[in-house]
């Protein structure tokens, strides 16, 4: 199971960050791109040279999936619990 989870964990980290990486060109035309960067180590140097780098909503939305993930794992350990505790109906 850590093993999946280190998956799950890389695979949000590597949308995240390219998420973050790419932002800066999010809604340019490639013809613009193209134009302005010799190649595409050019643009990544431009990209992550800057001070900080932000995710966009598409990296929000991501991270908000795997929040409501935990919910529901949690919910499910919380009613198992809670299920445990409660007597037998009597009858």
């Amino acid at each position: 199971m850590a093993l999946l989870t280190d998956k799950i964990f890389g695979s949000l980290l590597g949308l995240v960050l390219g998420d973050a990486i790419g932002a800066r060109f999010e809604g340019l035309p490639p013809e613009q791109l193209r134009s302005q960067f010799t190649d595409k180590n050019a643009a990544l140097e431009y990209s992550i040279g800057r001070d900080s780098l932000r995710y966009t909503d598409d990296g929000q939305m991501a991270l908000v999936l795997e929040f409501i993930d935990h919910l529901r794992d949690l919910s499910k350990r919380l009613f198992n619990a809670i299920e445990s505790l409660t007597p037998p109906a009597l009858g």
